[in-house]
């Protein structure tokens, strides 16, 4: 027997599924067309059905003013990089990542935020790219304009993602990075005992057999 879905009289773009354990996912949905203007889903919380239908009427107002020129930020082609770089940070693969690796990627962003940051996504092409990348390799900082580059790469993945670039428009697709030789470096015995002994603790034995060997 199907179960009532938690949210009664759903409003325009609410969408209601049951999964397999029986719990309810409940979300807003926007359209193609929608997606363009540079909006995206939005997680509900189907534990209280009449904030999810609240917030679901509230993001249908803000289609319909959108549409009708009061926000103008949210229409085709003024959806910033920085607004990408906010919403990427939000999203659940950018929550996906290792602490470390946060910390790494926060660093990437707030540097093209700096650089890029008021520029439309939908205007980011290829020759600015590769124009960027090859001044930042100049410069003699190879790793971080190989780094800077992907970085970006994942924010218009994500900004494809969203319906805010076309698709298969990635503008650093096939850039032909040049890949920095890696660097030499001794560890010293301390950094050495340190990792086999957290290895140890870790229940990793061969992590540190490979640090040994």
């Amino acid at each position: 027997m199907t179960r009532r879905p938690p949210v009664k009289d759903a409003p325009l773009r609410l969408r209601q599924r049951e999964r397999k354990d029986g719990s309810w996912r409940v979300w807003w949905e926007p359209e193609a067309a929608v997606k363009a203007m540079g909006f995206a889903v939005e997680e509900l919380d189907p534990r209280a059905p009449l904030q999810a239908a609240r917030k679901a009427r509230q993001l249908n107002d803000a289609v319909d003013k959108a549409r009708a020129g009061i926000a103008p930020k949210a229409r085709r082609g003024l959806v910033l990089i920085r607004d990408v770089i906010g919403d990427y940070r939000r999203s659940m693969a950018f929550d996906r990542l290792a602490a470390k690796t946060r910390v790494s990627y926060g660093g990437l962003l707030s540097q093209i935020d700096t650089k890029w940051g008021d520029v439309a996504v939908a205007d980011f092409d290829k020759p600015t790219m590769h124009t960027w990348y090859e001044a930042l390799y100049r410069t003699g900082k190879t790793w971080q304009a190989a780094a800077l580059a992907r970085m970006m790469s994942v924010l218009m993945s994500h900004a494809e993602a969203r319906g805010w670039r076309p698709e298969n428009s990635n503008p650093c697709t096939r850039l032909r990075l040049r890949i920095p030789k890696p660097r030499p470096r001794m560890a010293p015995w301390e950094e050495y005992d340190a990792i086999i002994w957290a290895a140890g603790q870790s229940g990793l034995p061969d992590i540190g057999l490979a640090a040994a060997i």
